[in-house]
């Protein structure tokens, strides 16, 4: 580590999930003369991005929101044009809503969404479990969902840019920040790092250290708050047998959960709406309350299918009353990203762009 507290860089991001991955990306492709490096607390990959479905639904509240889902997409086909390897797949899906919110939901997706034959009680499923539905529900072709492999497609994000300078300095916490218009970064190495801009990327993180907080009030005050965001508890239940090549994405948008066939690891994806809240970065244990909630989904919606939950991936991230991300100017070169509510790797080389857009 000699020499790092000598270095000045032009960007330092905070975070090396897959938004400060594609954050420092952008910026390398923009700005090639740039020194830039990524500052993350763990090992690569082991934050939310490991752990992320890595859905890419075309889907908002609003056409801002859906215009930015569509700008994440290019932003993927764009940085596979300059050669990297991100790999992804399509996914057939559906989705089971109230027949009185399809005009909601069908504005949501931009467009019409066509209904798929099957009984009132039991829908259609081509391959896998099919899901019961209630009285006043239909299920609505969703068409193809991109997906994208998150943890594959960060590492590459790393491998890439480490070919082309971009330094990356694992297992490492930021702890404060001082300065300005040079910023200087105290880290747990005891090394203080510099730099002209800053990017925080740091995912549910930023609400969760303490250690961050003494930073805010000296240096930008009032224009911090994301008082209104929450960390959450994140549980995507392992469900066994495996699927079928060719299995439906099931997606319940009123239950803000879904059932992902991933026939590569043998199982499927079932993630429910957790009810944990304020959750805590090193709790990655599955609760009997999350086990007896995945089991009373099951029982509902798949009251047919002789399936077992066999284990569970549990993470979190930090969610926003209106689901929106925050990409938000906190001093005239220091920018934050995050509160992603789970769209991080949807979102990500949109709100790359939007974060460097803050800085110029």
């Amino acid at each position: 580590m000699t020499g790092d507290g000598d270095r000045i860089e032009d960007l330092l991001v905070v975070g090396a999930g897959i938004v400060g991955a594609l954050v420092a990306a952008a910026a390398r492709l923009r700005y090639p003369g740039w020194r830039i490096a990524l500052v993350e607390r763990a090992a690569i990959g082991q934050g939310a991005t490991g752990h992320s479905a890595g859905l890419m639904p075309v889907v908002g509240r609003t056409e801002a929101a859906r215009r930015r889902a569509v700008r994440a997409r290019q932003g993927y086909a764009a940085l596979r044009a300059h050669g990297l390897t991100l790999p992804g797949s399509e996914v057939r899906a559906c989705w089971v809503v109230a027949a009185a919110r399809r005009r909601e939901l069908e504005e949501h997706c931009g467009g019409p969404l066509e209904p798929l034959a099957g009984n009132r009680r039991t829908a259609p499923s081509a391959v896998g479990p099919a899901p019961s539905l209630e009285r006043d529900e239909i299920l609505l072709d969703a068409g193809l969902v991109a997906r994208l492999d998150a943890l594959a497609a960060l590492r590459e994000l790393v491998r890439w840019g480490r070919e082309r300078g971009v330094a990356c300095h694992e297992g490492i916490a930021v702890r404060r920040i001082s300065g300005g218009p040079i910023w200087s970064l105290e880290c747990s190495d005891g090394v203080a790092r510099r730099a002209w801009r800053v990017v925080l990327a740091t995912g549910p993180w930023q609400l969760l250290d303490p250690l961050w907080e003494p930073l805010w009030e000296p240096l930008w005050g009032p224009l911090v708050p994301a008082r209104d965001a929450r960390t959450k508890k994140i549980v995507a239940l392992h469900v066994v047998p495996a699927p079928e090549p060719g299995a439906r994405l099931i997606l319940f948008p009123d239950e803000d959960a879904f059932l992902l066939p991933v026939p590569e690891h043998g199982r499927w994806l079932l993630s429910v709406p957790c009810r944990a809240w304020d959750w805590q970065p090193d709790d990655h244990s599955l609760s009997a309350v999350d086990l007896e909630l995945a089991r009373s989904v099951l029982a509902r919606r798949f009251p047919r299918w002789e399936a077992r939950v066999s284990g569970a991936t549990v993470f979190g991230d930090a969610y926003r009353p209106d689901r929106q991300p925050i990409v938000q100017r906190l001093a005239s070169s220091v920018v934050r990203v995050g509160c992603c509510s789970g769209s991080g790797v949807r979102l990500g080389p949109a709100l790359a762009e939007e974060a460097l857009a803050e800085l110029s």
